[in-house]
C-alpha cells in the first residue's frame, strides 16, 4: 500500500473516531438522523468552523488531540448547508436570492418540523430517496 493510500485511509480512521465520538455512537447527522459515512461532518454548532480548520488545519486530528472538545456536532452536508443559509452564513461570498433566504424561516427548515409527525413521515422518503441514491454510487 503506497504512503498515499495509508493517510487516505489513517483520516478516514480518525474521521470515523471523531463521528462516532460527537454522534455518541450512532454515526448519523444529529438534525436527520442520516448515515452515510460519506456525507458526515463535524460542525461547529456556534458557526466558525471556515476560520477555525484555517488556525488548525485538519479538524479531526485537532478534535483527538485536544480531547474531544465541546461545542462540535454531527451534521450530514445538507443540515450542514440549511445551518449555514439559516445563519446567514453565506452572504459575504455567496448569497442566496432573497426567494430562497425568505423560505428559510417557513416551518419545513426548522428541526422542530422533523420531529414533528408530519416531519418524520417525509425525513422517511428522504431516508429512501437517499439509501437509493447511495446504493447506486456503489
Amino acid at each position: 500500500m503506497g504512503n498515499f493510500a495509508k493517510s487516505r485511509e489513517v483520516q478516514q480512521q480518525f474521521k470515523a473516531n471523531v463521528i462516532s465520538h460527537y454522534s455518541e455512537g450512532t454515526m448519523k447527522c444529529q438534525w436527520c438522523s442520516f448515515g452515510d459515512m460519506r456525507a458526515l461532518s463535524i460542525d461547529h454548532i456556534n458557526g466558525g468552523g471556515a476560520r477555525h480548520i484555517k488556525q488548525v488545519g485538519n479538524l479531526y486530528t485537532w478534535l483527538i488531540k485536544n480531547g474531544y472538545p465541546d461545542g462540535f456536532q454531527v451534521l450530514c452536508m445538507n443540515c450542514q448547508w440549511i445551518k449555514r443559509a439559516q445563519r446567514n452564513e453565506t452572504a459575504k461570498k455567496h448569497p442566496l436570492p432573497h426567494r430562497y433566504t425568505k423560505r428559510l424561516n417557513e416551518p419545513l427548515f426548522t428541526k422542530e418540523y422533523w420531529n414533528s409527525p408530519e416531519g418524520c413521515q417525509n425525513l422517511e422518503t428522504i431516508r429512501e430517496i437517499q439509501l437509493i441514491l447511495a446504493s447506486t454510487l456503489q
